[in-house]
């Protein structure tokens, strides 16, 4: 199948980020909701980890100490038809000296939790379901993270875009 120009683009940004891991963010069952609702969902979700993983890597200053974007990640997001099960596949940087403890860190601070179904109610944390490995093929991960992305910028997450500048 042949690559679009701004396919061949994204593969070649994301290869240039030198990322080392890659994640793939599973949920125990499909989220409620559109197919836009789903998505924001999952970026919701997205941020989460991302503060909870910066915050267990870098401490309660990360926000200093990864100003430079030491740790980065891309998730292409896939959302399916209603009642299918949406995940996230994330390509990683991690700094050498933090890559184990983020293989333990990143997985336990995968807790996505659902939307409370009726006012006053809590949120209440799914089931996790995460896996992190080592990059070995960087072209191999990188192609099968973006397989259904295609033309669909929108479905791509940089985790900088979370970042808040304090002023």
């Amino acid at each position: 199948m042949k690559q679009s120009r701004l396919e061949s683009e994204l593969r070649d940004a994301i290869c240039s980020l030198r990322p080392n891991f890659m994640a793939t963010m599973n949920y125990s069952r499909p989220l409620s909701g559109g197919r836009d609702t789903r998505h924001q969902t999952v970026v919701r979700h997205l941020r989460e980890w991302n503060r909870e993983v910066l915050e267990a890597l870098f401490g309660r200053k990360f926000f200093r100490r990864n100003v430079g974007d030491e740790f980065l990640f891309v998730a292409a997001i896939e959302i399916g038809p209603l009642l299918s099960k949406e995940h996230a596949h994330l390509l990683v940087r991690v700094p050498d000296h933090l890559a184990e403890r983020f293989e333990v860190e990143g997985v336990q601070r995968w807790r996505p939790k659902e939307m409370a179904p009726a006012m006053g109610q809590h949120r209440r944390l799914l089931e996790s379901d995460v896996l992190i490995r080592r990059i070995y093929d960087l072209d191999g991960a990188v192609g099968y993270c973006l397989k259904n992305v295609g033309n669909h910028t929108d479905r791509i997450v940089f985790s900088n875009e979370f970042r808040v500048t304090a002023h």
